[in-house]
Protein backbone atom coordinates (compact mmCIF):
# COMPACT_ATOMS: atom_id res chain seq x y z
CA UNK A 1 0.00 0.00 0.00
CA UNK A 2 2.67 2.42 0.83
CA UNK A 3 4.39 2.02 -2.66
CA UNK A 4 1.42 2.64 -4.60
CA UNK A 5 0.73 5.69 -2.53
CA UNK A 6 -2.57 4.82 -0.53
CA UNK A 7 -3.53 5.46 2.64
CA UNK A 8 -3.18 2.17 4.52
CA UNK A 9 -6.38 2.59 6.91
CA UNK A 10 -8.53 2.48 3.76
CA UNK A 11 -7.85 -0.48 1.95
CA UNK A 12 -6.47 -2.76 4.54
CA UNK A 13 -8.57 -6.15 5.81
CA UNK A 14 -9.81 -6.23 9.34
CA UNK A 15 -11.32 -9.22 11.26
CA UNK A 16 -14.64 -8.25 10.72
CA UNK A 17 -15.98 -9.32 14.46
CA UNK A 18 -13.11 -7.58 15.93
CA UNK A 19 -12.81 -4.03 14.31
CA UNK A 20 -14.80 -1.37 12.91
CA UNK A 21 -14.46 -0.39 9.64
CA UNK A 22 -12.83 3.52 8.50
CA UNK A 23 -13.71 4.84 5.33
CA UNK A 24 -14.79 5.45 2.21
CA UNK A 25 -12.82 5.91 -0.98
CA UNK A 26 -14.19 8.02 -3.88
CA UNK A 27 -12.98 6.50 -7.40
CA UNK A 28 -13.66 9.21 -9.73
CA UNK A 29 -12.14 7.45 -13.19
CA UNK A 30 -11.08 3.69 -11.62
CA UNK A 31 -9.65 2.24 -8.64
CA UNK A 32 -6.73 0.06 -7.85
CA UNK A 33 -8.29 -3.15 -6.57
CA UNK A 34 -7.06 -3.19 -3.02
CA UNK A 35 -4.80 -6.17 -2.77
CA UNK A 36 -2.75 -4.91 -5.86
CA UNK A 37 -0.10 -2.56 -5.99
CA UNK A 38 0.32 0.19 -9.05
CA UNK A 39 2.92 -1.89 -10.59
CA UNK A 40 0.61 -4.89 -10.29
CA UNK A 41 -1.91 -3.90 -12.19
CA UNK A 42 -1.95 -4.26 -16.31
CA UNK A 43 -3.56 -1.23 -17.94
CA UNK A 44 -6.41 -1.14 -20.29
CA UNK A 45 -6.47 1.10 -23.41
CA UNK A 46 -8.06 4.58 -22.50
CA UNK A 47 -8.31 4.05 -19.11
CA UNK A 48 -6.91 5.72 -16.65
CA UNK A 49 -6.85 6.37 -12.29
CA UNK A 50 -5.98 9.01 -10.37
CA UNK A 51 -4.81 9.05 -7.00
CA UNK A 52 -7.12 7.49 -4.33
CA UNK A 53 -8.88 10.34 -2.36
CA UNK A 54 -10.87 9.80 0.92
CA UNK A 55 -14.08 11.35 1.62
CA UNK A 56 -15.75 10.05 4.49
CA UNK A 57 -13.80 10.88 6.63
CA UNK A 58 -12.35 13.67 5.05
CA UNK A 59 -12.01 17.04 5.20
CA UNK A 60 -14.60 18.40 1.99
CA UNK A 61 -17.61 16.91 4.13
CA UNK A 62 -20.31 19.97 5.70
CA UNK A 63 -19.14 20.75 8.85
CA UNK A 64 -20.52 19.07 12.07
CA UNK A 65 -21.88 15.77 10.10
CA UNK A 66 -22.06 12.86 12.44
CA UNK A 67 -20.18 9.80 11.25
CA UNK A 68 -20.31 6.08 12.70
CA UNK A 69 -17.68 4.18 12.66
CA UNK A 70 -18.20 2.06 9.79
CA UNK A 71 -18.71 4.10 6.32
CA UNK A 72 -19.76 1.53 3.62
CA UNK A 73 -22.48 0.41 1.22
CA UNK A 74 -22.18 3.73 -1.26
CA UNK A 75 -23.53 4.53 -4.93
CA UNK A 76 -22.75 7.82 -7.03
CA UNK A 77 -24.62 9.32 -10.25
CA UNK A 78 -24.52 12.19 -11.60
CA UNK A 79 -27.48 14.67 -12.50
CA UNK A 80 -28.19 18.08 -13.78
CA UNK A 81 -24.32 19.04 -13.27
CA UNK A 82 -24.24 17.86 -9.62
CA UNK A 83 -22.38 14.41 -8.59
CA UNK A 84 -24.90 12.77 -5.69
CA UNK A 85 -23.17 10.23 -2.96
CA UNK A 86 -24.75 8.04 -1.08
CA UNK A 87 -23.44 5.90 2.00
CA UNK A 88 -24.49 4.00 4.77
CA UNK A 89 -23.05 5.03 8.39
CA UNK A 90 -23.26 3.29 11.76
CA UNK A 91 -21.42 2.32 14.43
CA UNK A 92 -20.30 -1.18 13.07
CA UNK A 93 -20.38 -3.24 9.50
CA UNK A 94 -23.32 -5.08 11.36
CA UNK A 95 -27.07 -4.05 11.93
CA UNK A 96 -27.93 -1.04 13.93
CA UNK A 97 -30.80 0.89 15.39
CA UNK A 98 -28.24 3.81 14.78
CA UNK A 99 -28.05 3.27 11.27
CA UNK A 100 -28.40 6.46 8.85
CA UNK A 101 -28.37 6.24 5.18
CA UNK A 102 -26.55 10.05 4.07
CA UNK A 103 -27.28 11.76 0.82
CA UNK A 104 -24.76 14.07 -0.30
CA UNK A 105 -23.95 15.89 -3.76
CA UNK A 106 -21.37 18.34 -4.76
CA UNK A 107 -20.38 20.11 -8.61
CA UNK A 108 -16.82 19.03 -8.09
CA UNK A 109 -16.51 15.88 -6.41
CA UNK A 110 -14.65 17.95 -3.68
CA UNK A 111 -16.59 19.98 -1.63
CA UNK A 112 -20.22 18.18 -0.30
CA UNK A 113 -23.40 19.38 1.24
CA UNK A 114 -25.74 17.32 2.76
CA UNK A 115 -29.09 16.20 0.35
CA UNK A 116 -30.79 13.84 2.65
CA UNK A 117 -29.85 11.63 5.85
CA UNK A 118 -32.17 8.99 6.50
CA UNK A 119 -33.01 6.87 10.06
CA UNK A 120 -35.74 4.39 10.69
CA UNK A 121 -34.70 2.78 13.59
CA UNK A 122 -33.57 -0.18 12.42
CA UNK A 123 -30.83 -1.40 9.87
CA UNK A 124 -30.45 0.19 6.34
CA UNK A 125 -28.46 -1.01 3.10
CA UNK A 126 -27.81 -0.88 -0.59
CA UNK A 127 -28.10 2.82 -1.02
CA UNK A 128 -28.88 3.10 -4.81
CA UNK A 129 -28.96 6.39 -7.09
CA UNK A 130 -30.31 6.19 -10.72
CA UNK A 131 -31.08 8.52 -13.42
CA UNK A 132 -34.27 7.77 -15.49
CA UNK A 133 -36.62 9.72 -17.76
CA UNK A 134 -33.95 12.78 -16.55
CA UNK A 135 -35.08 12.19 -13.11
CA UNK A 136 -33.15 10.95 -10.31
CA UNK A 137 -34.33 8.66 -7.88
CA UNK A 138 -32.83 7.30 -4.79
CA UNK A 139 -33.21 3.33 -3.47
CA UNK A 140 -32.43 1.46 -0.33
CA UNK A 141 -33.54 -1.50 1.59
CA UNK A 142 -34.41 -1.65 5.56
CA UNK A 143 -33.39 -4.67 7.31
CA UNK A 144 -33.27 -6.02 10.98
CA UNK A 145 -32.15 -4.75 14.32
CA UNK A 146 -29.87 -7.72 15.63
CA UNK A 147 -26.32 -7.20 14.69
CA UNK A 148 -26.52 -11.72 14.14
CA UNK A 149 -29.15 -11.85 11.77
CA UNK A 150 -29.61 -10.51 8.29
CA UNK A 151 -33.65 -9.39 7.69
CA UNK A 152 -34.64 -7.87 4.57
CA UNK A 153 -37.55 -5.99 5.27
CA UNK A 154 -38.48 -3.82 2.56
CA UNK A 155 -37.08 -1.50 -0.55
CA UNK A 156 -38.03 1.89 -0.54
CA UNK A 157 -37.70 4.91 -3.22
CA UNK A 158 -37.87 8.54 -3.15
CA UNK A 159 -37.27 10.91 -5.91
CA UNK A 160 -35.23 14.59 -5.86
CA UNK A 161 -37.49 17.55 -6.24
CA UNK A 162 -34.39 20.22 -5.80
CA UNK A 163 -31.47 21.37 -3.24
CA UNK A 164 -32.60 19.36 -0.12
CA UNK A 165 -35.65 18.24 -1.23
CA UNK A 166 -37.26 14.71 -1.77
CA UNK A 167 -40.48 12.94 -1.85
CA UNK A 168 -41.24 10.72 1.00
CA UNK A 169 -40.16 7.33 0.78
CA UNK A 170 -42.21 4.78 -0.09
CA UNK A 171 -42.50 0.68 -0.24
CA UNK A 172 -41.85 -0.66 -3.71
CA UNK A 173 -41.74 -4.17 -4.74
CA UNK A 174 -42.26 -7.64 -2.51
CA UNK A 175 -41.30 -7.83 1.40
CA UNK A 176 -38.69 -9.68 2.11
CA UNK A 177 -36.11 -8.56 -0.66
CA UNK A 178 -33.33 -6.88 -1.49
CA UNK A 179 -32.23 -4.22 -4.26
CA UNK A 180 -29.25 -4.32 -5.57
CA UNK A 181 -28.01 -2.40 -8.88
CA UNK A 182 -30.39 -0.43 -11.33
CA UNK A 183 -29.82 1.26 -14.12
CA UNK A 184 -31.58 2.75 -17.25
CA UNK A 185 -30.92 0.65 -21.08
CA UNK A 186 -33.39 1.90 -23.94
CA UNK A 187 -35.44 4.35 -22.23
CA UNK A 188 -36.43 1.32 -19.39
CA UNK A 189 -35.42 1.61 -15.70
CA UNK A 190 -34.17 -1.99 -14.88
CA UNK A 191 -33.45 -3.44 -11.07
CA UNK A 192 -31.83 -6.82 -10.07
CA UNK A 193 -33.27 -7.88 -6.63
CA UNK A 194 -32.76 -10.67 -4.45
CA UNK A 195 -35.66 -12.27 -1.90
CA UNK A 196 -35.66 -15.32 0.66
CA UNK A 197 -32.71 -13.35 2.74
CA UNK A 198 -29.96 -14.34 -0.15
CA UNK A 199 -27.88 -15.76 2.28
CA UNK A 200 -29.81 -18.04 4.31
CA UNK A 201 -29.19 -21.02 2.34
CA UNK A 202 -25.82 -21.47 3.56
CA UNK A 203 -27.69 -22.45 7.05
CA UNK A 204 -29.79 -25.43 5.68
CA UNK A 205 -32.47 -22.15 4.51
CA UNK A 206 -34.46 -21.93 1.10
CA UNK A 207 -32.30 -21.07 -1.63
CA UNK A 208 -32.52 -16.89 -2.93
CA UNK A 209 -34.54 -16.18 -6.18
CA UNK A 210 -32.85 -13.37 -8.47
CA UNK A 211 -34.71 -11.44 -10.27
CA UNK A 212 -34.85 -8.48 -13.38
CA UNK A 213 -37.40 -6.14 -12.57
CA UNK A 214 -38.33 -3.45 -15.07
CA UNK A 215 -40.18 0.14 -14.02
CA UNK A 216 -41.29 3.45 -16.86
CA UNK A 217 -42.01 5.38 -13.62
CA UNK A 218 -38.81 4.75 -10.82
CA UNK A 219 -41.63 3.77 -8.60
CA UNK A 220 -43.80 0.66 -10.08
CA UNK A 221 -41.63 -2.31 -10.48
CA UNK A 222 -42.69 -5.53 -12.09
CA UNK A 223 -41.17 -8.77 -13.31
CA UNK A 224 -39.33 -8.14 -16.67
CA UNK A 225 -40.96 -11.57 -18.00
CA UNK A 226 -44.00 -12.21 -15.73
CA UNK A 227 -43.50 -16.02 -17.74
CA UNK A 228 -39.94 -16.35 -16.09
CA UNK A 229 -40.29 -14.24 -12.72
CA UNK A 230 -37.30 -15.77 -11.57
CA UNK A 231 -33.76 -15.80 -13.80
CA UNK A 232 -32.16 -17.78 -11.14
CA UNK A 233 -31.93 -19.97 -7.92
CA UNK A 234 -29.73 -19.78 -5.50
CA UNK A 235 -27.88 -16.59 -5.84
CA UNK A 236 -27.88 -13.12 -4.37
CA UNK A 237 -25.85 -10.08 -5.15
CA UNK A 238 -26.57 -9.91 -9.59
CA UNK A 239 -24.18 -7.01 -11.00
CA UNK A 240 -25.34 -6.37 -14.95
CA UNK A 241 -23.97 -4.21 -18.28
CA UNK A 242 -24.83 -4.86 -21.72
CA UNK A 243 -22.25 -4.81 -24.67
CA UNK A 244 -22.91 -2.71 -27.76
CA UNK A 245 -25.17 -4.70 -29.81
CA UNK A 246 -27.41 -4.48 -25.97
CA UNK A 247 -26.36 -8.33 -25.30
CA UNK A 248 -26.97 -8.36 -21.37
CA UNK A 249 -24.30 -9.85 -19.12
CA UNK A 250 -24.51 -10.31 -14.95
CA UNK A 251 -22.13 -11.68 -12.32
CA UNK A 252 -24.18 -13.20 -9.36
CA UNK A 253 -22.82 -13.77 -5.94
CA UNK A 254 -23.37 -16.76 -4.13
CA UNK A 255 -22.69 -17.71 -0.57
CA UNK A 256 -23.28 -21.45 -0.68
CA UNK A 257 -21.02 -21.97 -3.39
CA UNK A 258 -20.14 -21.02 -6.85
CA UNK A 259 -20.76 -17.76 -8.15
CA UNK A 260 -22.38 -17.90 -11.29
CA UNK A 261 -21.78 -15.80 -14.87
CA UNK A 262 -24.71 -15.19 -16.60
CA UNK A 263 -25.65 -13.75 -20.72
CA UNK A 264 -29.02 -13.37 -22.54
CA UNK A 265 -29.56 -11.83 -26.43
CA UNK A 266 -30.47 -8.86 -26.58
CA UNK A 267 -33.80 -9.54 -27.71
CA UNK A 268 -34.96 -11.75 -24.61
CA UNK A 269 -32.55 -10.12 -21.52
CA UNK A 270 -34.58 -12.17 -19.14
CA UNK A 271 -33.41 -15.40 -20.54
CA UNK A 272 -30.52 -15.65 -18.72
CA UNK A 273 -27.89 -18.90 -19.24
CA UNK A 274 -25.12 -19.61 -16.53
CA UNK A 275 -21.97 -21.55 -15.85
CA UNK A 276 -20.08 -21.59 -12.42
CA UNK A 277 -17.47 -19.48 -11.50
CA UNK A 278 -14.93 -20.59 -9.20
CA UNK A 279 -14.91 -17.41 -7.73
CA UNK A 280 -17.04 -15.58 -5.16
CA UNK A 281 -18.02 -12.10 -6.22
CA UNK A 282 -18.32 -9.80 -3.04
CA UNK A 283 -20.85 -6.55 -4.25
CA UNK A 284 -20.15 -6.92 -7.97
CA UNK A 285 -20.15 -4.23 -10.25
CA UNK A 286 -20.40 -3.72 -13.50
CA UNK A 287 -19.54 -1.07 -15.66
CA UNK A 288 -19.19 -0.13 -19.37
CA UNK A 289 -16.25 1.71 -20.73
CA UNK A 290 -16.58 2.80 -24.58
CA UNK A 291 -16.69 -0.90 -26.12
CA UNK A 292 -15.41 -2.60 -23.15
Amino acid sequence: PAAAGMNPSIIRMRPAFKQKFTGLALFLTLALPCAMRADDVNPVPGISYSTLEQVVPGPGLPEGLELGGANNNLDLAQYEGRFFFAFRTAPTHFASRETRLIILSSPDAKTWQVEKIIHKGRDMREPRVLVHKNRLFFYFFTAGKNPWTFSPQHIWAMEYEGPGQWTEPRTIWKPGCVNWRAKEHNGVALMTTYCAAGVTETMGGEPSEVSLLKSEDGFNWTYYDPERPVQLYGGSEAAFEFDDEGNFYTVVRNEAGASKICSAPADDIGNWECVDSPYKYDSPLMFKHNSQ
